[in-house]
């Protein structure tokens, strides 16, 4: 309750006076020196309260508080420095946020952090953070990233083949975050090699054990593969067509594979994939082409849970939302498409039943 009382004091400037100067700044440093718990509480406050706006930025850092949350990073208790870097990745989660901790040298140290990482015992537990903050980063600036913090994408590329599960569900996470806007698709393609490597590993962990994995790494192909219409340039559009054909031998077997088992998430996510590539022509091509998926599309049967359901009608929705959808796979089908999508995902055809009087 304080804390949204705080950030709502810190909506105007005015009240950010008030805040952080007298009385009021002297009581929050005095609780954070009452215990961890509190004084990660008013961190996370500060947090918040920053990402208003860059005049609450200057104030929040004026105070200090801020320096003295960056300061935890050189601290020797990993699980401070643990708890400090998840903060550090929410502060840079703003443009004007981001900008201070590279004023601040704190990205600098977070990379050193990074390139150390193997000859230090304790960073199993502060490397999923350590990436975590470098993913946000590159979401925002990914070519810049990319260019001058080279071990990052490096460490996430090494992380997909690793033998601790939380460093690979990282990893996966990391790639989609990145991969989620144009810009970002376009840094991770000129990755070259080490690019197609990652497609390919994508490809083999949704196909594998255990399910937990299988679902992160189709939610990553989803975003990667996502591409809004007015981002449709022949670049991307051609680039995300490699990247179909790089992350298996046969991406539609595999997709469908996928989508037509009875498990519900593993089956929900797949059809995600499918929609994120519903509204790119190449796409509709190869669902076309792909024996049995328009029948199998508009089959409403083989739907058993709401969530299936709407799965599938975000699919349609795509489908019949997309100006090459008619072209792609003929007027017959496409009417039936439309059809489904004007009936709604929870659609039940009526069977009339007529009863026959018998002739004895």
């Amino acid at each position: 309750m304080a804390g949204k009382v705080i950030t709502r004091l810190g909506a105007c400037e005015s009240g950010l006076r008030v805040l952080f100067t007298g009385s009021l700044l002297e009581e929050l440093q005095r609780v954070m020196k009452e215990s961890d718990v509190i004084r990660y509480r008013v961190y996370e406050v500060l947090v918040n309260l920053q990402a208003i706006s860059p005049v609450a930025l200057h104030y929040c850092s004026d105070s200090g508080l801020l320096t003295q949350l960056t300061g935890e990073l050189s601290g020797a208790d990993v699980l401070v420095q643990v708890n400090c870097i998840d903060m550090l990745s929410s502060l840079a989660q703003s443009p004007h946020g981001l900008n201070w901790l590279v004023q601040q040298g704190v990205v600098g140290k977070l990379e050193s952090m990074l390139t150390a990482a193997d000859s230090d015992p304790m960073s199993s537990f502060y490397m999923p953070g350590v990436l975590k903050f470098f993913g946000t980063m590159a979401s925002l600036r990914p070519d810049e990233t990319m260019e001058h913090h080279g071990a990052f994408m490096k460490t996430v590329f090494e992380s997909l083949d690793s033998r601790d599960p939380t460093m690979v569900k990282v990893a996966i996470e990391t790639v989609g975050m990145v991969g989620s806007r144009p810009d970002g698709k376009m840094a991770l393609e000129k990755q070259g090699c080490a690019w197609a490597d990652c497609l390919k590993q994508l490809g083999r962990i949704i196909l594998n054990p255990p399910t937990e994995m299988r679902m992160y790494g189709l939610t990553t192909l989803a975003s990667l593969f996502s591409l809004q219409v007015t981002d449709h340039t022949e670049d991307q559009l051609s680039m995300l067509e490699g990247w179909f054909n790089t992350f298996s031998p046969k991406p539609m077997d595999t997709l469908m594979s996928i989508v037509q088992q009875p498990f519900k998430n593993l089956h929900c996510a797949g059809l995600a994939v499918l929609q994120a590539l519903a509204n790119q022509p190449w796409a509709q091509r190869a669902m076309a082409n792909f024996p049995g998926f328009v029948e199998y599309l508009v089959d409403r049967s083989t739907e058993k849970d709401k969530m299936g359901k709407e799965a599938r009608y975000e699919v349609i929705k795509a489908l019949v939302e997309s100006s090459t959808t008619l072209e792609t796979f003929g007027s017959p089908f496409y009417l039936k498409l439309k059809e489904y999508y004007q009936q709604g995902p929870f659609y039940v055809r009526v069977q009339a039943e007529v009863a026959m009087e018998g002739s004895n």
